[in-house]
């Protein structure tokens, strides 16, 4: 557990040495090491698979905040608003976007995985949908910021 620990940090302190990307890596370190130690300590504790995905998703969304903030100010305002704690749930996200977001969601857990779908049948149609929804998505957002990594 250690050692998943202290490989994350290092991959905090590979992206940049600003105390942001330590944090980053340390909290996903974290996860990981809670993770193993409960699978070793408690393994009769299981939550679903659906419980499984979502809070990992839901887990791996907040640490990922600050690896784009300037300040711990900064992540706090962004959790907060994350939770819906800095203006009214029904404005967090605008009609269009969840419309979307329910759409792509939808297709993935509808679309069969390509392990269920191997033998005979390419998923192209299904991936080019995907693909094309996500473009969109990206395209009709009117604050697109550069790639992170142009600035290495």
């Amino acid at each position: 557990m250690l050692n998943v620990f202290l490989t994350f940090l290092l991959c905090g302190l590979w992206h940049g040495a600003g105390w942001n990307y330590v944090l980053w890596g340390s909290l996903h370190g974290l996860m990981l090491a809670i993770y193993h130690w409960k699978s070793k300590v408690i393994p009769w504790l299981r939550l679903s698979p659906w419980l499984a995905v979502a809070l990992t998703f839901i887990l791996v969304q907040f640490t990922w905040v600050p690896f784009r903030v300037d300040g711990p100010h900064q992540i706090f305002a962004i959790w907060s608003g994350m939770l819906g704690l800095n203006r009214p749930v029904a404005s967090l996200i605008p009609l269009t976007d969840a419309l979307l977001l329910g759409l792509v969601a939808s297709a993935t857990f509808l679309v069969p995985s390509a392990a269920r779908r191997w033998p005979g049948s390419s998923g192209w149609p299904e991936s080019t949908a995907l693909a094309g929804l996500a473009t969109f998505a990206l395209a009709s957002n009117p604050e697109v910021t550069s790639f992170i990594y142009f600035q290495f």
